[in-house]
């Protein structure tokens, strides 16, 4: 920390390409508050999501998911082998 000729405060920063500057105390402190309250509003919408699930409730999900696919298509094959009626349009089976 270096002390100006006004009397300031002045913290020397070195950027990532190696430049180095000086910025007032003040100015660092502000500039870490706003930081701070940028952290603290993203945390706080962290918070306010719904939780994700993990990946066993995943998992069981597809399995119901694939369970209940098979389940409708071997009652499409089955309504599929049936022979039509004679009081049942035709146009009705191919709706399912």
């Amino acid at each position: 920390m270096a002390v100006a000729n006004d009397s300031k405060k002045t913290i020397a920063l070195r950027s990532s390409n190696g430049e180095e500057f000086e910025i007032e105390e003040a100015v660092a402190i502000e500039s870490q508050m706003i930081v701070n309250g940028v952290i603290e509003e993203i945390m706080n919408l962290y918070r306010s999501l719904p939780p994700r699930p993990n990946i066993v409730e995943v998992e069981a999900a597809m399995t119901i998911v694939k369970s209940i696919e098979k389940e409708d298509l071997a009652t499409m094959e089955s309504i599929s082998k049936q022979m039509k009626g004679i009081e049942i349009p035709g146009e009705l089976l191919f709706v399912l």
